[in-house]
C-alpha cells in the first residue's frame, strides 16, 4: 500500500488496473469496481478520491485492511483533479476503471454505483437501521477499534464489558442496544457473538457518546487488543431506567432475547 507523492512514484513493471473512486465508505458499488479490476487480470491500484469527514464509515485503518483482503497492490489518495490526472500519467496503466460521476480522466471504464451511496448508507446507521445498512455496505456496519478500560460499572452490574478506543472516528450508530459479532485480531482470529450498548448512558448520568460490548460466553482479559465490532441487529432504543435494578433487570432480557435470535443456549440462571 502506498499514498500520493507523485513525484517519488515510478511506473509498476507489468500491466496494472486503476480503479479511481471515492472510497468512503467501501460499499458494494465500491465492491463492483474492485471486482471489474479483478477480471482484467493485472495488479490493481486505488486512486482514492473521498475526503475527509468528521465521522466516517470505514477510517482509514479499517479502508486499508478491506483493501488488503480484496489483494489490492497499490492505494493512492487524492482529491485534486489536476493531480489525479498527474497521477494517472505517472502510474500509466492499462486500464483505467472509474465511477460514474467521476469525470477528472477521459478514456476510461465507466461503471454506474449510484444504486449505493455513502451519504444514504450514514443516515440509515445514525438511524439505527444497520440491518439495511448492511444490505448497502455488502457486509455488516463494523467498527476496528482497540479494547479500553472504562469504568467497570458493567462488571459491578454483572455484564462485564469492553470498550472501544477510537470508534469515535466512525459514524455513530443510534442509541441503542445491538446484538453484534466481535472478532479478536490474533494470530488465529476468533470471533463471538456480542450484546451492543451504543449512546449516552442516562441512567448512569453519562455525557458522552459511547460504544460497549457484552461479549456473549466469554470471561477473558482482552484489554489492549485490536477488535472489530460488528453491528448485526437493532435491538431496541437506548432507555433512561428508574434506577440501576431496571437497568439490570432490562440487561438480562436483552440476554435471553438475543441468545433466542442467534439460537444460542440461555445462561444458567436466565
Amino acid at each position: 500500500m502506498e499514498t500520493n507523492d507523485w513525484s517519488q512514484v515510478q511506473k509498476t513493471e507489468g500491466p496494472l488496473t486503476l480503479v479511481i473512486a471515492d472510497f468512503d465508505g467501501m460499499h458494494l458499488g465500491h465492491y463492483n469496481l474492485l471486482r471489474q479490476a479483478r477480471k482484467r487480470g493485472h495488479q490493481i491500484a486505488v486512486l482514492d478520491t473521498s475526503v475527509k469527514e468528521e465521522r466516517l464509515l470505514t477510517p482509514f485503518h479499517h479502508k486499508k485492511e478491506l483493501l488488503e483482503s480484496f489483494g489490492i497492490d497499490f492505494y493512492y489518495k487524492e482529491s485534486d483533479e489536476e493531480n489525479i490526472r498527474q497521477g494517472v500519467e505517472t502510474l500509466a496503466p492499462s486500464h483505467v476503471i472509474i465511477e460514474e460521476e467521476n469525470s477528472a480522466v477521459r478514456d476510461a471504464e465507466v461503471f454506474s454505483i449510484q444504486h449505493v451511496s455513502a451519504p444514504e448508507i450514514r443516515t440509515l446507521i445514525e438511524e439505527g437501521k444497520v440491518e439495511a445498512a448492511t444490505a448497502k455496505l455488502g457486509r455488516p456496519y463494523a467498527m476496528k477499534a482497540t479494547v479500553t478500560r472504562g469504568q467497570a460499572l458493567g462488571r459491578e452490574l454483572g455484564f462485564p464489558t469492553i470498550n472501544l478506543g477510537g470508534a469515535d472516528e466512525y459514524v455513530n450508530p443510534a442509541p441503542g442496544v445491538y446484538i453484534g459479532s466481535l472478532l479478536i485480531h490474533e494470530e488465529t482470529p476468533r470471533s463471538y457473538y456480542a450484546l451492543i450498548s451504543a449512546g449516552y448512558r442516562p441512567t448512569v448520568k453519562g455525557t458522552t457518546y459511547k460504544v460497549e460490548a457484552y461479549i456473549l460466553d466469554f470471561q477473558e482479559d482482552i484489554y489492549d487488543r485490536d477488535i472489530t465490532l460488528s453491528f448485526l441487529r437493532h435491538m431496541r432504543g437506548e432507555v433512561d431506567f428508574d434506577g440501576l435494578d431496571a437497568l439490570v433487570e432490562q440487561m438480562k432480557q436483552d440476554e435471553v432475547d438475543a441468545r433466542e435470535v442467534l439460537g444460542l443456549q440461555q445462561r444458567k440462571g436466565d
